[in-house]
């Protein structure tokens, strides 16, 4: 009857009652009332979902309590092996476990004493669907348990392909260990497995795969040691997952999970009817995950196209499935607007037949019939919709992003971002929406940095790219000091000094609270220093002395080392100050030879000898001559305050002869008067 069990039906049609192991552990059962009745018997069921008949070793052999020895108490479905030869023996028992499914396990006893290389094992031979193609993978497991720990005993799991025969050997057997220390450490029972062929994908003239599991003593044992096997089983698995949609399979395709070439992959919705399938694949070359779009989706029929303007209103025959932000492509539309709605588009708004887009072209009536619409290939969206957050968290690492990145709402950088391409910020050219904020009130920074030249230049362009536009902010603070450059809405304010080394050029007041420090100060309106002063290191053409030339209104005085301060004089004429003082040997007659003239100034002569100094007065002037004060006062011909300065007239000089021709005046009309 077990030869035809699954072929033979007619054999069973009149049977009733159980079939049972030689154990009396039931296998198959007619019944089929609640309670212990089994269609399939749990010990048979077991084997099936494990591979390993017995292999949570329910069957028990037929004195449990016993210890485990062929032929009078063996381990139904296992054959026993040792290499025992005299003293200490290694034993195994089943012992009842209400912690294990099956309520029971093997537990092995290795006494002190127990020679190196001494072994026992079961072993189990397994059918196992072969395959001329090799799309059938097994891996044989074992889970242990143990509270000795020593490194004296050894777990051991070996696996081998067999032929059909059951004697040649087909590929290659791979052995695992694990000490009992290391058992012991486990907080879960400790699994072995030892993966046949070293890769498990089974040899194509392979029909058994033979699974030997027991212990072997790696050192002379000096105490009593015990470990347990609580399963042997055997994970499977072929080339290929498929699943179904749960929800609406006619409408969604199936998903697939595959390998190729060391890539997993990972597909939905193969062949839907709407929709996009894209690829989720786990690189092992790499150590990448990948997205890859390329699949482009099933064509859906557009049932209605419309245009108000630039945008364009698709209608679809069933649920599309779109998001916002998904790429379509659209074809198959005609009339007035229709060739210019056709292409590939960003999705801007949808309903569940509907969706807008963008489209080029002036606005017209489109035919429709036979058009469809699909999601574009290679855009690779990752789409986030929970309901709080979505965010995608990479920690350690970074993002890498060859292409354009888009966040059209908020997204979060803990670490660095390097961006080989522009940072547009905004959604349009001529939206004022879009910032760089530094939140938390700490402040950031704006840094352009080269490993090798420092810090340099930050350009800010307009949006060609051709020449600067402006860059507006409420303060500059240079390397993050005190020392700052602001704006309160009327004037700018800087609390340092500034250096150039070009010229300042003001249409209007320069104020200045410090100093001022130049090569050319040039001004067509008043300089105020706030009583700090003018100065320069050195100058040339003048006096320089401490006490300079007494009676200029405006003279170079000594500050400190080379500096010169330019003031207002303001000469004393207290005697006290004085000494050698004594009566001008200036005559009176000298200032009676000066001419008071009209002129005008010759501009373009001033023009040609002196054009660093910008002449203003125009119409006739009043004044003396240059050259007859040469004559008559020559102390009062000055020859220029500096370098390629015009010849000038010393006032000072001239008022003080007029003072001796006044009071020679006043003496001679005293004399006539008293005659």
């Amino acid at each position: 009857m077990s030869q035809n069990l699954g072929s033979n039906d007619g054999s069973l049609a009149s049977f009733k009652g159980d079939i049972i192991a030689d154990t009396d552990a039931p296998l198959l059962s007619t019944q089929s009332t609640g309670g212990q009745s089994y269609a399939l018997g749990s010990s048979l069921s077991a084997g099936i979902y494990t591979m390993v008949q017995n292999g949570t070793f329910k069957a028990t052999p037929p004195d449990p309590d016993s210890v485990i020895a062929e032929p009078e108490n063996a381990l139904p479905y296992f054959s026993l092996e040792s290499n025992y030869v005299s003293g200490s023996q290694i034993t195994a028992t089943s012992v009842e476990d209400s912690t294990v499914a099956s309520g029971r396990k093997i537990r092995f006893t290795i006494p002190a004493g127990t020679a190196v290389g001494q072994y026992l094992r079961f072993v189990r031979y397994v059918a196992v669907p072969g395959s001329v193609a090799r799309t059938f993978t097994y891996q044989p497991r074992s889970a242990w348990k143990s509270t000795s720990s020593t490194t004296e005993v050894w777990a051991t799991h070996q696996s081998q392909f067999y032929q059909n025969d059951i004697a040649t050997t087909t590929g290659t057997s791979e052995t695992r260990t694990a000490t009992l220390t290391t058992i012991t450490a486990s907080t879960w029972a400790y699994e072995l497995y030892a993966n046949p062929n070293s890769l498990p994908s089974i040899p194509s003239d392979a029909a058994f795969i033979r699974v030997a599991v027991g212990v072997l003593v790696n050192t002379l044992t000096t105490s009593s040691w015990t470990v347990d096997l609580h399963e042997v089983r055997i994970d499977h698995g072929s080339i290929q997952q498929l699943i179904t949609d749960q929800t609406d399979p006619a409408r969604y395709g199936y998903a697939s999970t595959y390998m190729n070439s060391g890539r997993l992959d990972t597909r939905s919705n193969e062949t839907g009817v709407v929709g996009s399938s894209p690829i989720i694949s786990i690189y092992s070359k790499q150590g990448s995950i990948g997205l890859d779009a390329s699949p482009s989706g099933v064509a859906q029929t557009i049932t209605a196209a419309s245009r108000a303007g630039s945008t364009v209103t698709i209608t679809t025959s069933a649920n599309h499935d779109l998001e916002v932000l998904y790429w379509v492509t659209v074809a198959g539309l005609s009339g007035a607007a229709g060739t210019s709605m056709n292409g590939t588009f960003q999705v801007l708004s949808k309903t569940a037949t509907q969706f807008t887009y963008t489209a080029a072209g002036t606005a017209g009536s489109a035919t429709v019939t036979g058009a469809t619409v699909k999601t574009a290939p290679a855009q690779g969206n990752i789409l986030l919709t929970t309901a709080t957050n979505g965010n995608v968290i990479v920690n350690p690492g970074g993002i890498s992003v060859t292409g354009n990145a888009d966040f059209s709402s908020s997204a979060t950088v803990g670490g660095q971002l390097n961006v080989s391409g522009d940072i547009d910020i905004g959604v349009s050219d001529t939206s004022t929406a879009g910032a760089i904020v530094f939140k938390g009130g700490n402040g950031g920074s704006i840094r352009a940095f080269s490993a090798s030249a420092g810090n340099d230049s930050i350009g800010v362009y307009n949006t060609s790219g051709s020449a600067y536009t402006a860059l507006v902010a409420l303060g500059f603070y240079p390397n993050q000091g005190t020392a700052n450059l602001s704006h309160n809405g009327t004037n700018f304010t800087m609390n340092d000094t500034v250096a150039v080394t070009g010229n300042i050029t003001a249409t209007g007041n320069m104020t200045a609270t410090g100093s001022v420090t130049g090569s050319t100060l040039s001004t067509s309106g008043n300089v105020s220093t706030n009583g700090a002063g003018l100065f320069h290191d050195t100058p040339t053409g003048v006096t320089l002395a401490s006490g300079s030339t007494v009676g200029r209104t405006a003279l170079w005085t000594l500050n400190s080392g080379t500096q010169y301060n330019l003031q207002r004089w303001t000469s004393t004429s207290t005697a006290t100050l004085k000494k050698n003082i004594r009566e001008t040997e200036l005559a009176p007659d000298q200032i009676y030879n000066i001419d008071l003239v009209d002129f005008e100034y010759d501009l373009e002569k001033f023009a040609e000898l002196y054009p660093h100094i910008n002449v203003e007065a125009t119409g006739t002037q009043r004044g003396v001559i240059w050259e007859q004060i040469a004559d008559v006062i020559p102390e009062a011909a000055v020859q220029g305050y500096g370098p390629g300065d015009p010849p000038t007239i010393d006032w000072e000089a001239l008022y003080f002869g007029a003072l001796v021709a006044i009071k020679d005046l006043n003496e001679r009309l005293k004399a006539l008067e008293s005659k």
